[in-house]
């Protein structure tokens, strides 16, 4: 094998290149993200057409990471793929290799993701505006000691997610943010929040969550989508609480929801570290935090509603 790249003028489409397989060149595609059939066909139809113009026989698509469904429709649209993770679908020349199922390879330690910038990196993302406060109320927003300010907004400038401008810091790359950060904070973060898992001793009503009172917690995964985009019925419950008022909610959930101890239940309490004020403060928490629960699911459902936020804030 032997591969080559050059730069690509192509919108959308981040560099060409050519890899040689036996005796068959394969021209290069290179996008980030793909994660919508549409995607998929628009992808399809360009590298097509430029295999023709170009004089190539095969091309294969390259990118970080194909869910399942989206190499599924890479098969039926006989676009050949090939991802970061290992997942593939290639067909050509009597060859064929379908690969699927791999998780997506996390970044964060290659592309220096601290705990402080990833949590400044919420901010970014949730509240913008916020970047421009003083240092130490930027510092109890994101929920990060007073000296870890200065190397988290240096980082996030150093990769060019944070400008200065006249009017203040500015966000870019608001989509390649998302999806670095959402890397960073399922591996960095997330995992010492104290997650509780718990399960019901018996059914709940379809719609209990929207009697529950969780005091000063907010809602977050499928419940906290529920409530900014619609498009799904919760069947599990995730909520960010203060440390300190854990123990009294916990006892309060423990009789009125009669849970047990369950390490895979569909209820998950984690401890809430930002001080963000935002239209839904009061019940839902950053959009940024409810779109990285949905894709810890791995449930398609899930996904496709994580999509429509995405779709919903990226672009404001």
């Amino acid at each position: 094998k032997r591969a080559s790249v050059e730069t690509s003028g192509d919108e959308g489409l981040d560099c060409d290149g050519v890899v040689v397989i036996g005796e068959q060149p394969l021209m290069v595609k290179v996008r980030r993200t793909v994660d919508r059939v549409a995607t998929v066909s628009y992808l399809s139809d360009n590298l097509g057409s430029l295999q023709t113009e170009r004089g190539f026989a095969v091309g294969v698509l390259v990118t970080d990471y194909l869910s399942p469904e989206m190499l599924e429709q890479c098969r039926i649209q006989q676009l050949n793929a090939i991802d970061a993770a290992g997942n593939a679908y290639l067909s050509f020349d009597e060859r064929y290799v379908l690969v699927s199922g791999r998780p997506r390879v996390l970044v964060h330690e290659q592309l220096g993701w601290s705990a402080a910038a990833i949590r400044l990196g919420l901010v970014a993302l949730a509240q913008p505006a916020t970047l421009g406060a003083t240092q130490r109320n930027l510092a109890t927003a994101a929920g990060i000691a007073l000296g870890s300010v200065r190397s988290g907004l240096d980082w996030l400038v150093e990769r060019r997610y944070v400008v200065e401008s006249g009017t203040g810091p500015m966000v870019l790359q608001r989509e390649q943010l998302l999806l670095e950060w959402e890397n960073a904070y399922a591996a960095r973060v997330r995992p010492k929040l104290d997650s509780e898992r718990y399960a019901p001793e018996r059914p709940l009503g379809r719609d209990w969550w929207k009697t529950m009172d969780i005091a000063f917690g907010v809602w977050s995964g499928e419940v906290g989508a529920q409530l900014l985009v619609g498009n799904l019925k919760p069947v599990t419950a995730q909520f960010y609480i203060p440390i300190d008022q854990r123990p009294p909610l916990r006892r309060r959930l423990f009789r009125e929801l009669h849970l047990r101890n369950d390490p895979d239940g569909p209820i998950e309490i984690l401890n809430k570290f930002w001080d963000l004020q935002t239209d839904d403060s009061s019940r839902v928490a950053p959009w940024p935090i409810v779109y990285a629960d949905l894709l810890q699911t791995g449930d398609p459902r899930a996904r496709e509603t994580a999509m429509l936020i995405k779709d919903r804030f990226v672009d404001e």
